[in-house]
């Protein structure tokens, strides 16, 4: 529940900027290439680094988090590698992967099927939907609140959480949360627009990745819903199992760790930023 309470913060963020593109699902970055530092506070400690290319369309996430509850103490690595077609959920430790379809394939090829009227009431509804969530879960939303590593930051907050994104673009600079006892902040603190090597983007020797194909249709059949409920008017019902490997069981040791890209496939619905 508390990843996907934070990860709904997120999305509904990127609506709100993303919707006054043309196709939701196709936004830039304000770099062509760059590597975004994190620090990880609160029940987790650690870091975090994200490598961009493409303009955000090629991204890789690396995360080292130790967390501590009472007495106990667990330590995480892991890898998120997303491209056009495909994202990679990787454990670094114990050296075990998923591939799955990226969801926002599916979402830009319904979308360019669309008439150009079509197009722009798909737009206006992502934009409508997104805060409509956010005045329902009695949330807010404040337009360029704060600048942070020299990017003006929009601001929304909503049952505990609070999140800043690069104005227009949806990319997180900062996460707050504070739920059940549980506090967790990850800030940038540093962001380098610089080349990244290509090996970044690679899934390392040694990891063993499963693959799924059936659920490239179930994908493909969530993303025509999507769009369709938005020509109808209709909010659309996030489903987590459209485009990902069934959830295993929540452990609260480890549940803010690597949420961003537990529910990628439900920001990407939104036309949020993947990142």
């Amino acid at each position: 529940m508390k990843k996907i309470l934070i990860f709904l913060t997120i999305v509904l963020l990127s609506t709100t900027a993303l919707a006054k593109e043309i196709n939701p699902w196709e936004q830039k970055l304000p770099f062509n290439e760059a590597i975004i530092s994190y620090e990880i506070t609160g029940t987790q400690t650690g870091s975090s680094t994200l490598y961009l290319k493409d303009y955000g369309k090629t991204s890789a996430l690396f995360r080292n988090v130790t967390t501590k509850i009472l007495m106990m103490k667990t330590q995480e690595s892991t890898l998120n590698i997303t491209t056009r077609d495909w994202v990679y959920s990787i454990d670094l430790n114990e050296k075990t992967g998923m591939k799955q379809v990226n969801p926002e394939k599916y979402l830009i090829e319904e979308f360019n099927k669309l008439s150009a009227a079509e197009q722009k009431k798909v737009a206006a509804n992502v934009e409508e939907f997104g805060m409509s969530f956010v005045t329902g879960m009695e949330g807010t939303f404040e337009k360029n609140a704060k600048k942070i590593l020299g990017y003006n930051c929009d601001k929304i907050t909503m049952m505990g959480t609070t999140v800043y994104s690069i104005s227009n673009i949806g990319l997180p600079l900062k996460t707050k949360s504070n739920m059940m006892g549980m506090k967790f902040k990850e800030k940038a603190t540093e962001i380098k627009k610089t080349s990244v090597p290509a090996d970044k983007f690679m899934v390392p020797d040694g990891v063993k990745i499963r693959y799924i194909p059936d659920n490239d249709e179930i994908a493909r059949n969530h993303a025509k819903m999507v769009i369709q409920s938005m020509l109808e008017d209709k909010q659309p019902t996030p489903k987590m199992e459209a485009s990902q490997p069934a959830e295993q069981p929540e452990d609260p040791e480890k549940a803010p760790a690597g949420m961003e890209e537990q529910m990628k496939s439900l920001m990407k619905m939104f036309g949020g930023s993947s990142d």
